[in-house]
């Protein structure tokens, strides 16, 4: 599988809460951080995002595989940001500037922070419970249903890509820089995207044929419990304090 499941490696608060707050929350939390202009405020989501983390009961490789490419991606980053400013004085290193800097840390701050709610709100949810819970909240029908096929034959399409690799070296194809290379790898994303047609065409009158109708039934409907009343009252109160401190910073 491509997607890794973690639906059944969390804790049971988690697994118990209501989609669709695990949803509103993370949403409405990486929008406030998206757009906090004060490094306390990303701090604090940070903080939130760790103890989520820790709370959940994930394993920490899941932390490391996920933030490891991110990080160094930022460090890339910061070091574009910083580099300008950089200078030699005395045989000593110094910043002319603060301001890239804490643009630099704010960025770094907020990223972590976003992906590691994202992590452990969405990342454990089964896909077929995010589709449904996507459109018990009103998002449009069309979008929550390609996103349920993307994630369902995403995998598939990989087998099928390398079912076509090993067919490729088993007639002792040998990857060099030179046209026969690119022409072969054309030749292989062609035939891909030729069997993904023919296979959604199956797919759909497979579909038509079990009677279909734009809809997926669920066995077990989506009810909110008293425990998400208590989980959103104390989610909506962290939100709170995050808008709070934003706009403490602006004063």
């Amino acid at each position: 599988m491509i997607a890794e499941a973690l639906e059944h490696a969390c804790r049971p608060w988690l697994q118990d809460l209501d989609p669709r707050l695990r949803i509103v929350f993370a949403v409405v939390f990486a929008f406030l951080v998206a757009m906090a202009t004060a490094l306390p405020v990303a701090a604090a989501g940070l903080g939130l995002g760790l103890g989520a983390f820790l709370l959940s009961g994930l394993p920490y490789r899941v932390l490391l595989k996920r933030h490891l490419p991110l990080n160094i991606m930022l460090i890339v980053l910061v070091l574009l940001l910083v580099a300008p400013q950089l200078g030699i004085q005395d045989s000593a290193l110094y910043l002319e500037d603060s301001a890239p800097v804490q643009r630099a840390l704010l960025l770094v701050l907020k990223a972590n922070a976003i992906l590691l709610v994202i992590t452990v709100f969405f990342s454990t949810l089964p896909p077929i419970v995010l589709g449904h819970s996507l459109e018990r909240l009103h998002f449009p029908k069309k979008l929550t249903r390609l996103l349920l096929f993307t994630v369902r034959y995403l995998d598939v399409m990989h087998l099928e890509f390398q079912r076509l690799r090993d067919a490729m070296r088993v007639r002792g194809f040998n990857p060099q820089a030179n046209l026969h290379t690119v022409r072969a790898y054309a030749n292989l994303v062609g035939m891909l995207l030729v069997r993904a047609l023919d296979r959604a065409e199956r797919i759909e009158a497979a579909m038509a044929c079990r009677g279909f109708t734009g809809h997926f039934p669920v066995a077990q409907p989506l009810q909110y419990q008293s425990r998400d009343i208590y989980m959103a009252l104390l989610l909506s109160t962290l939100v709170g304090v995050l808008g709070f401190l934003e706009l403490w910073s602006w004063r």
